[in-house]
């Protein structure tokens, strides 16, 4: 029987677009206070992304009662829910709906914004919001 290559090239990485890549950004409630419920839009989202998975990383303590949830529009809390922002340290996988484990990660097929909604006034504490996304381009 003949080989027959059937790839017509694309059996090899890319360089243009489905591209996994990782953006993150730091609130640092200490220099910008916020009220308990704002809708703090966060990581901003481009149309035709995967996030496969958010992440979130307390740096520093908020010290009163704070917790945070993190999500979007359609599902505040859909990446995280009531997260403790008074527990510095470790890196906290998603572990709402949009989870990987649990759906495979959030597909957006128009611009969007991950948000982080806490639950009380936040004036001292730092967190990192990190999310692991795929253009789809």
């Amino acid at each position: 029987m003949p080989t027959v290559d059937m790839t017509n090239g694309k059996g090899f990485a890319r360089n243009d677009g489905n591209k996994q890549y990782v953006i993150e950004h730091t609130l640092d409630f200490s220099k910008v206070n916020q009220t308990g419920g704002d809708v703090l839009q966060t990581l901003n989202i481009p149309a035709n992304t995967l996030v496969e998975d958010c992440f979130y990383k307390i740096v520093d303590a908020e010290g009163d009662v704070l917790v945070l949830d993190i999500g979007d529009g359609v599902d505040p809390n859909g990446f995280h829910a009531a997260a403790d922002a008074n527990v510095a340290g470790e890196l906290i996988k998603s572990g709402g709906a949009y989870a990987k484990q649990t759906l495979g990660g959030r597909l957006y097929t128009a611009a969007d914004t991950i948000d982080v909604i806490p639950s009380a006034d936040a004036d001292a504490g730092k967190v990192r919001i990190v999310a692991i996304c795929v253009d789809l381009n």
